[in-house]
C-alpha cells in the first residue's frame, strides 16, 4: 500500500506542477437500459466514485450522449437481456478504439450484493479505457477473474488498485491532460518492492 500512496502523492505533485488541481475530473456519459431494473445504479455509482478517489480521480456520472459534454467522456452503457451465447461468464468489456464501457446487468443481478460487484465491474473496466490496455493485475480490481474470496471482500471492502495500475492510471491522465495543454507528458517511476 506503501507504493500506492507514493505514486499518488507523486500524481498529485506532477499534476499540481503542470497547474491542474488534484483531483483529476473524469466524465462519464452513462446510457441505460431497462430503466425499471436500475435501483442498484445509485449504489455502484457511489462505491466506484470511492474506489477512484482513493487514487485521484473524480467521477463525474452525466445522462445523454457524449458530444453534449464539454469534456471528452468514456461511454458507459448498462444492458440487460446479454444473448447466452455473447460473451459467456463476462460481466462487462472496454473498447478502446471508442473510449466506451458495456456492463451486463442481468448477469451481475445473479450476484449477492450486485450492486457491488456493479461497482467493481464498472471500475474494472473504466480503468482499462484510461489505460489503453488490455492488461490484468495479479491482484485487486484489475484482476482478469475473481475469486470467491475476492467477491466476499468486496462485500466488506472495495478490491484496490495494485500499484502498477495506479502508476497506469496517472501517466495515461498525465499524457491526455499534457496533450490537450500542448506540453510534453509527464513521466513518472516507481519502485514495485514491497516493504
Amino acid at each position: 500500500m506503501r507504493i500506492t500512496r507514493v505514486a499518488l502523492i507523486m500524481w498529485t505533485a506532477a499534476a499540481a506542477a503542470y497547474g491542474r488541481e488534484a483531483p483529476q475530473k473524469l466524465t462519464l456519459a452513462l446510457r441505460m437500459g431497462a430503466a425499471d431494473r436500475l435501483v442498484l445504479m445509485p449504489l455502484a455509482q457511489d462505491v466506484a466514485s470511492k474506489m477512484f478517489a482513493k487514487v485521484g480521480i473524480e467521477l463525474e456520472w452525466k445522462a445523454g450522449k457524449r458530444t453534449e459534454f464539454e469534456q471528452p467522456a468514456i461511454l458507459v452503457e448498462v444492458v440487460s437481456d446479454t444473448p447466452p451465447a455473447f460473451r459467456p461468464g463476462v460481466l462487462g468489456y472496454a473498447r478502446f478504439e471508442d473510449t466506451s464501457v458495456r456492463v451486463f446487468l442481468d448477469r451481475i443481478e445473479e450476484f449477492e450484493c450486485s450492486a457491488i460487484v456493479l461497482a467493481h465491474v464498472l471500475v474494472h473496466e473504466i480503468t482499462h479505457v484510461l489505460q489503453s490496455i488490455g492488461r490484468h493485475s495479479g491482484s485487486g480490481v484489475m484482476k482478469a477473474e475473481w475469486s470467491r474470496r475476492d467477491y466476499a471482500e468486496m462485500r466488506h471492502r472495495p478490491l484496490p488498485f495494485a500499484a502498477e495500475d495506479v502508476d497506469l492510471i496517472a501517466r495515461a491522465l498525465s499524457s491526455r491532460t499534457s496533450r490537450a495543454a500542448g506540453l510534453p507528458a509527464l513521466t513518472t517511476t516507481i519502485d514495485n518492492k514491497t516493504n
